[in-house]
């Protein structure tokens, strides 16, 4: 949890009251203090921990001089602000009952004063079954959960102490309802496969093929070339390709033909990792085959890649050198005709 800021509040002097001894003794006792809780939090410049006490209803337990005594660890406006947006939220009147809570596990009932703590002791609180833990390293007061140290102490009150904290104590677990902020996005793990290896993974096996047989693989294998952003066809877009008199696909994949193949491939290929969310209506993307460009079309969550009309099936495929994002077509460039070698001059449409 955030350390929280509150303002500091300055230490009064402890004096022991002391006993007449004769007409040569000369000790005094300290004046009793004279400002509750709630006055010596004010007078302290704890703006925020007040702020907090009237929001929760609490004021005026800690302002009666006949309530407790009472122990409460203060924190700074500087520990408050670690908080954020969290506090603007507590001291709203339908978070009172949360707020109330929270302050309650920074009281304990009854007056202890610094020298009073040890090591590991057990502090209860106002909170029901919510104890603190203080931890004693020399002269260094820390309490637990949330490692607040004690910056002031033993300021006394009417009644009782205030010691003041560097952070805000909150109990494990506890719930801060609709004030809680939102969990945070998992980081997602960085990508540990090269195009190539994510193409394959993923059974785009008609596209690991032709990419050997282009001699291109080697180019997606290797992480340090790139990055790339590749528009990956299914399986199922390539086998599209083909018709009853033709099977295109495994005449393109013919040595003879590699030149052809190459200029298809590199037609789904953008030099630069570019994420679907930079993508937008109308922006032309440059492609590995010169002149050729790609255009995109965005339709409410559907992104088309044209020509082709080719849907974005799966965005956003990371990869160590680049991205992938698998289509349901083949793009054809403007400049594609079937070999002369294939046994049709089937037109692709």
């Amino acid at each position: 949890m955030s350390k929280v800021v509150i303002g500091a509040i300055s230490a009064a002097a402890l004096s022991l009251y002391g006993c007449g001894g004769g007409s040569d003794d000369k000790t005094t006792a300290s004046p009793a203090p004279k400002e509750s809780i709630a006055e010596l939090a004010t007078s302290s410049n704890l703006t925020v921990l007040v702020t907090a006490l009237k929001a929760a209803d609490l004021a005026s337990t800690f302002a009666n001089a006949s309530a407790g005594p009472f122990t409460v660890f203060a924190p700074t406006d500087e520990a408050f602000g670690e908080l954020g947006d969290i506090v603007t939220c507590l001291v709203e009147p339908a978070n009172k009952d949360i707020l109330a809570k929270l302050l309650e596990f920074h009281v304990h009932s009854g007056e202890v004063v610094s020298s009073a703590l040890t090591n590991d002791e057990k502090v209860t609180t106002l909170l029901e079954s919510e104890d603190l833990t203080v931890s004693v390293d020399g002269t260094s007061v820390t309490i637990n959960p949330g490692n607040a140290s004690v910056v002031a102490a033993d300021n006394m009150a009417s009644n009782g102490v205030v010691h003041v904290v560097d952070s805000v104590l909150v109990p494990i677990d506890f719930d801060l309802g609709d004030c809680a902020p939102p969990a945070p996005t998992p980081t997602p793990p960085a990508p540990s496969q090269t195009i190539a290896e994510l193409a394959d993974a993923s059974g785009l096996k008609t596209l690991v093929a032709a990419l050997t047989a282009a001699d291109l693989a080697s180019t997606f294998a290797d992480a340090k070339s790139g990055p790339f952003t590749v528009f990956a066809p299914t399986d199922d877009a390539f086998s599209a390709l083909n018709t009853p008199e033709l099977n295109l696909v495994e005449c393109l994949v013919k040595p003879a033909n590699k030149d052809v193949l190459t200029s298809v491939l590199e037609f789904h290929v953008h030099s630069g990792a570019v994420l679907s969310t930079e993508l937008t209506n109308g922006m032309d993307v440059s492609t590995l085959l010169k002149g050729e460009d790609l255009t995109v079309t965005i339709d409410g969550d559907s992104v088309m890649i044209n020509p082709g009309n080719a849907t974005v099936v799966m965005a956003d495929a990371g990869a160590t050198n680049g991205v992938v994002h698998v289509i349901d077509h083949v793009l054809v460039p403007a400049s594609f005709a079937v070999p002369d070698n294939c046994n049709s001059k089937a037109v692709l449409v």
